[in-house]
């Protein structure tokens, strides 16, 4: 088990490689972040579900194929293949990649290119799928949602229909004016809120998963609090 006892300096390098457009750390990120899920739980913290996806995003090179093997990959950190899936979103979002391409591809990811196995992935796919206006995707999504596929605290059927009755083209501009969507072009405006830059004591008890960066809403924190969960599961089956 690595310890980086509390050194931030690899989260601020990949900050920095995404506010300038390395797009040639693209694939060595990939790699990274292809290692098992106690590795990238102890390098990158919380950035997996907040940030990588804006991350990788930024940095993209033009190789679809490298983002499609993250999402396929069923042995991968399930929270690595849902921010590779957002990265999906963010580019067409950003006008990188055309929403058909994607639109496509998750037809193939609903259809064969996943496993049934009750993750993550399969309610990030279909939130993704969502905030692309999936007309196109409806009959999926529904055999998903029948299939009980879908975690109903972060998206439900209602939130899906409400979607398909919105106009594409503003569906992707309140995208672009989304945080949580954007590229990153800032790196001191993303970190200079985090608990360890923050010199006056705080009247809440902060806990080591806020050292790293927690500014992305309500969806990311239930999702920390999820692996939480699955982490004391494991332990108490004699997993951990």
């Amino acid at each position: 088990m690595l310890n980086r006892e509390g050194d931030l300096s690899l989260i601020y390098a990949l900050f920095l490689l995404a506010q300038f457009r390395e797009t040639s750390a693209y694939p060595l990120i990939v790699r990274l972040v292809s290692k098992n899920e106690q590795v990238i739980e102890d390098l990158l913290g919380d950035l997996v579900t907040e940030d990588l996806g804006r991350i990788l995003t930024s940095v993209y090179d033009g190789r679809l194929d490298l983002i499609q093997e993250l999402i396929e990959n069923h042995s991968l950190y399930e929270y690595v293949r849902t921010a590779a899936i957002k990265c999906l979103t963010i580019l067409v979002a950003h006008k990188s990649l055309s929403r058909e391409v994607v639109i496509n591809y998750f037809r193939l990811l609903f259809n064969s290119k996943l496993k049934k196995d009750g993750s993550y992935v399969w309610t990030s796919l279909v939130c993704e799928s969502t905030n692309l206006c999936p007309k196109e995707l409806e009959i999926e999504i529904r055999k998903t949602f029948e299939a009980d596929l879908i975690e109903p605290f972060f998206i439900n059927l209602k939130d899906v229909e409400k979607s398909l009755k919105t106009n594409i083209n503003q569906s992707l501009s309140s995208l672009r004016k989304n945080r949580h969507y954007s590229l990153i072009n800032n790196t001191i405006a993303e970190i200079e809120g985090w608990a360890c830059f923050k010199h006056e004591p705080s009247k809440k008890t902060i806990s080591t998963e806020e050292v790293a960066p927690s500014f992305s809403g309500l969806v990311d924190k239930v999702n920390r609090d999820r692996k939480k969960a699955k982490k004391s599961q494991k332990k108490k089956k004699g997993f951990g």
